[in-house]
């Protein structure tokens, strides 16, 4: 999942989010999706707040962005 990421692909760990969306669908429709991402969003926050609280260091990338302009 880190292609054409070396850092990503280069750090000791990585986290991915994943939903089963059938069931989401659903039950909410359209909205389904945006409300797995909503959810995954908040969990990866909430992940990259513990390691900046026990003092490691922690990058939060969002699909879609270069690793160049998220370490500007």
């Amino acid at each position: 999942l880190a292609f054409d990421q070396p850092y990503a692909g280069d750090a000791h760990v990585n986290s991915y989010y994943l939903c089963e969306l059938g069931p989401i669908l659903e039950t909410y429709g359209n909205r389904g999706y945006r409300l797995a991402q909503l959810e995954a969003a908040l969990y990866a926050g909430r992940l990259h707040l513990a390691t900046h609280a026990v003092g490691l260091r922690g990058w939060y990338l969002r699909p879609g962005v270069a690793i160049e302009d998220a370490l500007k």
